[in-house]
């Protein structure tokens, strides 16, 4: 297990190599620095060539991705839908950091999450609706069509452009629950994991891991037993008690207040414990008496690697 210290180096050291904003690899690319009405890009890819891409008319496919460098030629992506942090550059700085650490593929889904002062004052939507959303539901569905699974990770407030996503598609699969093989049991297809989640309730069908550190006081009641925490059937608490040494690498402008806040709530601390997805959701599985029910899992009692979408 890192320290805080030595995940703070890594960090520090990953973001040194980011890129800088240049010309974009796909001819319908938009540099993400300059851009003003951020509302109009809700729902765009965002490309590891730091580049916003409309899935009108870049298939995901197509989009440049942030790669890790041990292993640069991995074919498989974990779409990344961030929270209320508006600031494009910042994100493809989670998003680079991100692939580094785990030695991934990363695709940004950019959610335009409205006024971030009012976010910051607890003023959480209690759902999602927008572009992000329809993105994230049409990525879903082409892979359910393909047979093919899907990783998403989600952040604090993006947590919710999730659960709408896959409510909608529950509500599609559940029309065709008399064609075999073609209703909601195609949502085990789908892999969600989750950080500093904003949003307790979550439909069943999909494969959840939800990181939960026990000091952040958003998403630790994700990890209470009750009516008001629906983590989803199946879905894993990974828990750990952690803070970060600095809060503000990724917002270098927050007050101190802020800093704190991100230390215990921001992707400074959560991405040092992200594991391999498959792996850590199978811990316990096939134990008889978890069923259908949230497996609660101390990341610092087990031994898995670090690298690996």
């Amino acid at each position: 297990m890192w320290t805080s210290a030595v995940r703070h180096a890594v960090l520090a050291t990953t973001l040194l190599w980011a890129g800088v904003a240049g010309a974009c690899q796909g001819l319908a690319g938009t540099p993400l620095d300059g851009v003003l009405d951020l509302a109009a890009k809700d729902g765009f890819f965002i490309g590891g060539d730091r580049c916003f891409y409309d899935p009108a008319l870049t298939r995901a496919d197509d989009v440049p991705v942030f790669r890790g460098t041990l292993n640069p030629f991995n074919d498989k992506r974990l779409f990344y839908v961030n929270g209320a942090n508006g600031n494009p550059g910042r994100i493809a700085n989670v998003l680079e950091s991100l692939a580094k650490r785990s030695n991934i593929s990363t695709i940004g889904l950019f959610y335009y999450s409205g006024d971030t002062r009012e976010l910051a004052e607890g003023l959480l939507p209690g759902t999602s609706q927008g572009a992000a959303v329809d993105t994230l539901q049409q990525l879903i569905q082409q892979a359910i069509d393909r047979g093919e699974p899907i990783h998403i990770r989600a952040g604090s407030a993006g947590t919710f452009v999730v659960g709408e996503a896959v409510r909608r598609m529950h509500a599609l699969l559940s029309q065709r629950r008399f064609r075999p093989g073609k209703g909601l049991e195609q949502l085990d297809l789908v892999r969600i994991e989750t950080t500093g989640s904003a949003n307790h309730n979550f439909p069943n069908g999909p494969r959840y891991i939800h990181y939960i550190n026990r000091l952040d006081p958003v998403a630790a009641p994700l990890a209470l037993r009750g009516p008001a925490s629906q983590p989803g059937a199946r879905a894993v608490l990974a828990l750990f008690t952690d803070k970060a040494p600095d809060g503000s690498i990724f917002e270098p402008d927050a007050s101190p207040a802020q800093a704190r806040f991100l230390s215990v709530h921001g992707p400074e601390i959560y991405d040092g414990y992200r594991r391999p997805f498959e792996r850590l959701f199978s811990i316990g599985l096939d134990r008889p008496e978890f069923g259908y029910l949230p497996r609660r899992i101390n990341l610092k009692s087990i031994d898995l690697p670090f690298e690996g979408i």
